[in-house]
Parts: C-alpha cells; structure tokens; sequence
C-alpha cells in the first residue's frame, strides 16, 4: 500500500461567510500514477476559521464522504494534524521537531478499484459547510487489503483477497531514547526473518492523551510517532496491533514502578471526571472523552491497512457493558472495520469475549523466577480454555519469567522458549505462533555464544546452518505456515497417541516429569488424568495453588495416577505469597503437610523474599524447593490443597521412576482438518527447554519413534517433515490412508519435528 504524499486542487464550500457554516477548502495529493486500491489517499483541508479546542467534535468536526462504485459509502473522520522532524538532543536522544503549522487531515484508503466521489464537510454549531466534490480514479491493486476473521472459520484471519494471515512476530511496544530510530532497526530485523506481526503500546511511554495534553486534547508529537512506527511496519511487511491503553493507568507503584494514576488525566486530582480508577468505566463524561480519543485514532489511523487490531487494554479488564459499549463504537465509526480486542493474564472474562464486536481472544503467560521451564503445554492448555469462544486466539506475550528479561535465563542465546512459543502456538490452534516479549534487551541483541560445532548449529541435506541472531527462530515456523491455506481449513486439535520407541531390551524407568500448563489466576477445570506415558488429559494442571486470602479462586489440584510401581511424587516448590500450608492426600487419605512463610519473620528456608507495598505490605518468597511423598503402584488420586495464607506456585511435579522406556518422553501437538484429511503435527522433547540448556543437559538425539496419526479421510497423501529451526523439508514421501491412520516412522531428530500431511489425491483442495 502506497502513501500519496500530495498537492493538487482547491475546491471551495458553497457556503464561505464567518457568521455561517463554515467554509471548507480541500488540497489533494498525486503522483505520476494515480492512486490504487488500499492506498492512502491523503486530503488537505482548511476551515475559513479557527477553534479553541480543535479535537473537540462538539465543537468542529470535519469528515470525508466517499462514495465508490456500487454505491458503498465510507464516512471519514478527520483529524488535527501537525508535521514534525525528527533531531537529535545533545546526548544522542531523538527527539521530535513541530515542522510547519498545524491543520486539517483526511486520510481515505480506497477500499476498491474504480471511481470514488468525496465531499468534505466540516460541522460546527453555525452549521455545515460541504466542499465542491472530488472525484478519484482509482485502479486495480494487488495489495491484499485489511485483516479479517475468515468467513465461516472459528480459528483464523486472511485478508480482504483471501490470502491467508497467520501471525508470526513479537511485542515491540516501545523505544528507548533513540526514538524511531529503535524501529528502523527492530521492523527490517524482524521482517527479513519471516515476521508479519508486531504489537505497539500507546499507553505508558508515549500516550496520545496525558496530563500535560489535558483531556480531550491529544498530543501532536506522540501522535505522529505512531505515524511513522505504522510506515516503518509497512515497509518491512508487518501488520500491528496497537494496544490503546495499560493496566498501569490505573495503578499506583508497582514492580517496575509502572503506575500510571497519578497522571492519569481522567483522574479528578489532574483536572478528569473519575474520583477513583474504577470511575473510569463507569462515569458518563470520562466514557465520553474516551470515545472522542477512539473517534480521533480511527481518524488518524484508520487507513493503513497494516494496522490489523485495535486493542483496549493491556491486561486490564472492565465491566463487560463498558467493552460492549466501545467496541460498538469502534465497529460503527471505523469505516474500515479494524478487528477489535483486549488482553489479559489469564483465560479473560467470557462475557466480554462472547461480545460479538470482539474479534480476537488474547492472554499473556510468564513464569516466575524460573518456576516455568517449558512454555509449550501452557501454550497447548490455553488454546483449548480459549476454544469455547470460538474465535481466533493469541498469546500476545509470554517469556520466562515477567520479573524480567530472559537473558538471565538463556545466557547462550539458545531462545528454545522462543522457539517453542512459536511451534505450540501454531500447532494448537492458534491464529498464529505466540508473540514474545523482552524484543530490546534479548531477541534484538542477542547473539548466540557458540561455534560453527555448537549445538545451537545444525546441518541438514548435508549444509550446515547456525543462527547468526535470535531473529532467525522465526523464519522456521513462517515458512512452514506459508505452505498452509488457513482459512480454508477447519483445523480442530486432535488426540494422537503417545510415541513409541521401536529399540528392543528390557523395560526401564526414569522419572515422569509434569510441568504446569496453568498460570496465576487460574481454577481447576477438572480432575487431571495422568497417563503412563506422560501425557495429561482432562482437567489443567495448574501453576498455582490459592490459600484463604483468595476464596474466589481457592480450589484443590486433583490427579488421577497409574504407576507401574510405587513412586516418589517430588513436588518442587518455587513461590510463595505470605503464607502456604501445602497438604496432600491419597486416596482420602493424608500423607503430607509442607509449611511455607514468605515473612522475615518466619521460619526462613526461602532463597530471598521481597516486600510489596503495592499489595498492602505483604511479603513474596523465591523458594525453589522439593517437597515428597510416597504412593503406591497402580491406580490413584492425588490431591493437593493449600489451606493457608495468599498462594503457592508449583514448578513442576516428577514422579521418581514412574515413566516406562516404552514410552519416549515425547510431547505431541496435532491439528486436523476432516474435510481434507490436512493434518499438521509437532513432535517435542520436554526436555528441549531454557532451563536443560542453562544447565548444560545435551540435547538427546531420537531415532527409530514410531508414531499413529489418524487421518480423517481415504486417499493419497503428501508427507512433508520439517526442520523446525530453518524451515526446510527433512524428508518428503507419499502414502496412502485406507483405515484413518497412518503409521510412521519418525526421522532421527533433536528437540523437536514437525509433520505437515497434505491431500494429494484428486478433487481435495490445496493451498
């Protein structure tokens, strides 16, 4: 999509007196060719007088009436517009230079070939003045238009041509002093890796509305930033999501001091309507000035088709009548139809996810300190907490720990959590791999600390590669999702058995480890099946064990066990808030009693504790420490309670040598389409995380897997394994389903494989 930076005609409003309605006179752009389809056409306007408050609509409101071929009509809001240059202060800081005088803008983005008729108008409360009509030829493009949900498809986005859009990028949502800068370097890093998405705050560092703008009145300079973040994006083929607002607006302090209330502009002691921070949802002015800011942000960016998503609020919630209300107003003002959403630490509320206008479901998922070595389960169980809503959904952040960046975690650069956001994201269901966060001080820096011998490098089909940054994780799983047509398939999770190992010799055991799949805030969902094998099915396993002070999220983990022989359940304790009381039971029956003591005070036996004021004083304990009980062979139910204090985290829990040779500890995520047979399947070591890489373990070599997977139709197909780290075909072959299943033998791999089985035969379509 092209920009028309412009100069050509002048048309005059009927209507020119100062006593009257206003007069409008209106200068448009052209180059050597005139303008396509999706271009943004750029309209200069000028009123025949000025306004105190030109944000105010109340007060002046100028909109664009575009009428295109089959009569469609689009109306445009436009906006107060000042240019500005980008400079340099004396210590290398950017800063941003007002260029010119101010005025009027429209940006219109023909939304299809042929000719367009605008009219200006500006009202005021003298009236309405009209300028003389425009008329635009505009020719074809091949420009795929803007994002949307696929039609009759609960999962995924295309474009307005049908091209599919899976999303594979990262948080980049804000810059340092270096300004625009940051981006010039992050956006062709990022889109010559493969990537297509990037999500942009404009809440915390440079928010539109501030103190200092006043409310109701924007901020010039901040808004031309965000201007030239979105030009930058589309020049490197990225499509944003811009995050309005965060959680921090509404908090004071914080862990990184992120509170925002303070100068918060709705806030009452800064001149805003809202007594407290929940007034904001609630008071009628303050949902007024917030629909004013949404009228002039459509306005302002409305028209650039690599803006994909609106979203409200990072991690914040709100009654679901105020979400209702907005996103309302979103869907009925953008004459463009951006997709709308929000996001949220945990699985989010149901009643604002079931609004119709919302687009897109969205959560984040950090561990702790650590307490979380493999993001891949969380990734897999989120997707099917999200499946009831039957929209796309998005991990639109997630990292080791959200204390802090993970390259206190992955000294070496080997980003395994990286690349097993990225696959588990994709092959759950999910509208695209999930987006990390820490993109300035670990994936944009980082280069892996090996040789060309190292196990960060790999050969394959005789060539060897290596990572030259961290960018290069996201090449693998975006080649491998442009060989898939999205939209036009239903893809579903489906069960695959677990893997087996085709070596004879006698049976051994090694220990059965369990990661959590649940993050802070969640419930239990059922009892958690716990098979021989390894694999979980059922309830979620859950992070977080909740004590008295949280009654409403306060629920016992059960599983339910079949040891081939008696066991150890090691249970490895890594946080505690204030207090915990961990009791177990088996079978009823009580084993165990672990108490835990966040405070100074207490019996100490953490590795450090730290004080939050923001949270009333209480304290929070790093422990890392295992705790264990004995069960007996055979069949179980396990229970695990906290009956004391704030909340407990749980790292992981391992059953000493419960897990039978037979049985590789192999992870399986498939994904299968029963109208085609299409079936996408990710094979991965558990043990193929951040924390096995910070501890030295090498990666262990597997060969001779055999693997079921079930195909939903007859016919000949295409099998495809792929190396997941460079995107490349390992080996390719044909093969027939007759009874639904096919049974094959895996390539020798490490870490991880993926499996794309694609109809081959006659009438079946593909991508």
């Amino acid at each position: 999509m092209t920009r028309f930076p412009l100069l050509l005609l002048c048309l005059l409003a009927s209507v020119s007196t100062a006593t009257a309605a206003p007069a409008v006179t209106v200068r448009t752009h052209t180059t050597a060719r005139p303008p396509s389809a999706y271009d943004r056409v750029v309209l200069t306007v000028a009123l025949n007088t000025t306004y105190a408050n030109p944000f105010d609509p109340d007060e002046i409101a100028v909109d664009a009436v575009a009428t295109g071929p089959g009569r469609r009509a689009l109306r445009i809001p436009g906006f107060w517009y000042q240019d500005f240059r980008r400079d340099k202060n004396a210590d290398g800081s950017e800063r941003l230079v007002a260029d010119g005088a101010p005025g009027w803008r429209v940006r219109f983005c023909p939304p299809a070939p042929g000719n367009w008729r605008i009219v200006v108008e500006a009202k005021d409360r003298t009236g309405t003045g009209r300028s003389t009509p425009l008329t635009l030829a505009v020719a074809p493009s091949k420009d795929p238009g803007f994002v949307r949900r696929a039609p009759n498809n609960g999962r995924y986005f295309q474009f307005e041509s049908g091209t599919p859009y899976f999303l594979v990028g990262e948080n980049v949502c804000w810059a340092g002093n270096r300004g625009l800068a940051d981006y010039e370097e992050w956006f062709p890093a990022l889109g010559k890796a493969g990537g297509n998405f990037a999500r942009i705050w404009m809440g915390l560092f440079r928010p539109i509305e501030t103190k200092e703008s006043g409310l109701g009145r924007y901020d010039l300079a901040n808004a031309y930033y965000y201007d030239a973040i979105l030009d930058l994006a589309e020049e490197n083929g990225l499509y944003c999501m811009f995050a309005f607002g965060t959680y921090s607006e509404f908090t004071t302090g914080g862990f990184f001091n992120e509170g925002r209330w303070p100068v918060n502009p709705y806030n009452k002691a800064v001149g805003g309507p809202a007594e407290k921070p929940d007034d904001f949802f609630t008071d009628a002015a303050a949902r007024a000035f917030y629909k004013r800011r949404l009228r002039y942000l459509i306005a302002r960016y409305g028209a650039h088709t690599n803006l994909a998503f609106w979203e409200f609020w990072n991690e914040k919630g709100g009654p679901a009548s105020w979400f209702r209300e907005m996103a309302t107003y979103l869907k009925t003002n953008d004459p463009y139809k951006h997709l709308v959403t929000n996001s949220y630490t945990t699985t989010g509320e149901a009643d604002v996810w079931n609004i119709p206008q919302m687009d897109l479901t969205q959560t984040h998922r950090y561990g702790d300190e650590g307490s979380l070595r493999d993001i891949a389960p969380v990734i897999a169980q989120d997707a099917r907490a999200h499946d009831v809503f039957k929209k796309p959904h998005l991990m639109g952040e997630f990292g080791i720990s959200w204390r802090g960046s993970d390259n206190q975690f992955d000294p070496k650069g080997t980003a395994t959590n990286l690349h097993n956001g990225l696959w588990a994201g994709a092959l759950s269901g999910y509208a695209g791999g999930a987006a990390i966060w820490w993109w300035d001080n670990y994936i944009h820096p980082k280069r892996p600390e090996c040789d060309t011998a190292c196990k960060l490098s790999w050969t394959i089909n005789g060539r060897h590669y290596h990572p030259d940054t961290l960018y290069a994780h996201f090449t693998g799983v975006a080649r491998f999702a442009r060989t898939i047509d999205w939209p036009r398939r239903r893809f579903e999770p489906v069960y695959i058995a677990a893997p087996t190992a085709t070596t004879k010799g006698a049976e051994t055991f090694t220990d059965l480890v369990l990661a959590p799949t649940e993050g802070w805030g969640a419930k239990p969902t059922g009892t958690v099946i716990v098979g021989r094998d390894g694999a979980t099915r059922g309830g979620s396993l859950l992070s977080h064990l909740f004590g008295p002070n949280k009654p409403e999220l306060r629920a016992p983990l059960t599983l339910a066990v079949d040891l081939p022989k008696a066991a150890r359940l090691v249970v490895r304790v890594a946080t505690v808030s204030v207090k915990a009381d961990l009791r177990v039971s088996v079978d009823g029956k009580p084993v165990g009693r672990f108490p835990f003591d966040a405070s100074p005070e207490g019996p100490k036996g953490y590795e450090s504790t730290k004080q939050f004021p923001e949270y009333g004083g209480i304290y929070q304990a790093v422990f890392n420490k295992d705790v264990s009980f004995a069960i007996p062979a055979g069949k179980h139910t396990v229970t695990l309670e906290n009956t004391e204090g704030d909340w407990l985290q749980m790292a992981a829990l391992t059953f000493q040598g419960a897990r039978s040779s037979r049985y590789p500890a192999l992870r399986t995520y498939a994904l299968s389409d029963a109208p085609s047979g299409e079936t996408l399947l990710w094979l991965q070591d558990p043990e193929s995380n951040w924390a096995s890489d910070r501890e030295g373990v090498v990666p262990k070599t597997y060969t001779g897997i055999a693997v079921r997977v079930p195909v939903s139709r007859p016919g000949r197909y295409r099998l495809e394994w792929w190396h997941t780290r460079i995107g490349r075909v390992l080996r390719s072959e044909t093969a027939a389903v007759h009874a639904g299943v096919l049974s094959l033998t895996v390539p020798t791999f490490v870490r991880d494989v993926a499996l794309r089985v694609a109809p081959s035969s006659p009438g079946v379509r593909r991508p």
